[in-house]
């Protein structure tokens, strides 16, 4: 068995990303590994076609509320103990895994 790792950078192009993966399938790759984030309409209907595995939901709503959270707290000379914070100085927002079997709710 070979195997053939290939490191791609789309540079933020869903497009780009779509066409490197169809060039390493029509290469003959069994496997092609993707890192897609922020639950594009491309990756979910790849995991609803069973093309993808899974995709991943960067949550963009928790992380403005955060940043609005943490500003008013600065702007306002506010209590910073209430700022979940991390090593004193990151504030952590999760991702969410979307597959096949939970892809529906995130619509």
């Amino acid at each position: 068995m070979a195997i053939n790792l290939e490191i791609l950078d789309a540079s933020q192009s869903q497009l780009t990303q779509n066409e490197q993966v169809k060039n390493m399938i029509d290469k003959g790759c069994d496997v092609v590994c993707v890192n897609l984030v922020d639950r594009t309409d491309e990756g979910i209907e790849a995991v609803k076609n069973e093309e993808m595995l899974g995709t991943v939901y960067n949550d963009k709503e928790g992380q403005a509320r955060e940043m609005l959270n943490l500003a008013f707290v600065i702007a306002t000379d506010g209590d910073k103990s209430d700022i979940p914070l991390i090593d004193g100085k990151y504030v952590r927002t999760p991702y969410h895994k979307l597959t096949l079997e939970n892809i529906e709710e995130s619509e």
